[in-house]
């Protein structure tokens, strides 16, 4: 069990680097994107496709990094963003725990 949360947290870390890395080669001033024209920033998908396929602690992960990225990289830090995203999160990962134990109870 814990091979695999070591996993899940390399990967997170991974891919939520990655994507940061990317946008900082995309666009110097604003790397993860929270100053396009909309209002969903891209940063999002990441946070949802990591919570829904490995769980709560790859989404808090990904935040983290999204966190320490903001942080560092921008004049101003974005709480209101920050804050909807991990809003997103939490409800993410209770929607996957949700969908675990549903998936366990039909499989027996």
């Amino acid at each position: 069990m814990e091979r695999k949360r070591f996993k899940i947290l390399v990967e997170s870390l991974t891919l939520s680097i990655l994507f940061v890395l990317f946008g900082f080669v995309w666009n110097n001033d604003d790397p993860l994107f929270l100053n396009i024209g909309g209002n969903i920033t891209y940063y999002i998908f990441v946070i949802i496709l990591l919570t829904l396929y490995y769980g709560l602690l790859s989404g808090i992960v990904s935040m983290f990094v999204f966190g320490i990225s903001a942080f560092f990289l921008y004049e101003q830090f974005p709480y209101e963003t920050f804050f909807w995203y991990l809003l997103i999160t939490f409800v993410l990962g209770e929607f996957f725990q949700y969908w675990n134990r549903r998936k366990e109870r039909l499989e027996e």
